[in-house]
């Protein structure tokens, strides 16, 4: 389960304790559980953050850098955080396939993210040109309207849980 976490959300001093009631009530294992902020919030403060990624990663919750690429990167902050996806930014797979310029940029960002041992999740995939190209570069995992619409939680089951 993958769920977006805000600036304030992750600034509140509840934040980890609320994270480790949630996993308690909900009985949801740590592992299956995917915290995804925007590159801007997790490299604000490289202190905070630093110590609350080392304490979701020994809790076993997985951290997701949301629409990576879109907001100041301070490249440098990111070998400081436990990160598990780089959530590539659907403006950059949008033009795909384009030309060289549009895969050199998404082929650097699939090559620093396994370079840091994360997975490299490509955002906001609507044809089958643009799947094609992120498989060829690499790319480990795929979202957007070609491999599934948004559905409510009570169609999750139906439509991909298959018993």
């Amino acid at each position: 389960m993958s769920v977006n976490v805000s600036a304030r959300q992750w600034e509140h001093s509840n934040f980890l304790p609320t994270v480790r009631q949630v996993l308690l009530d909900t009985g949801l294992p740590p592992s299956c559980l995917i915290l995804e902020a925007t590159e801007s919030v997790l490299l604000r403060d490289p202190q905070g953050v630093r110590s609350q990624t080392q304490e979701l990663a020994t809790l076993g919750v997985q951290l997701a850098v949301d629409d990576y690429g879109t907001g100041y990167s301070n490249l440098s902050q990111l070998r400081h955080i436990s990160v598990d996806q780089l959530k590539l930014d659907r403006s950059f797979v949008q033009p795909l396939p384009g030309g060289s310029t549009e895969k050199a940029l998404v082929r650097s960002s699939i090559t620093l993210a396994h370079g840091l041992d994360a997975q490299v999740v490509g955002e906001g995939i609507e044809t089958e040109e643009q799947l094609r190209v992120l498989r060829e570069l690499e790319c480990d995992v795929g979202q957007g309207y070609l491999l599934g619409r948004p559905v409510p939680p009570d169609g999750i089951e139906s439509q991909y849980i298959r018993t």
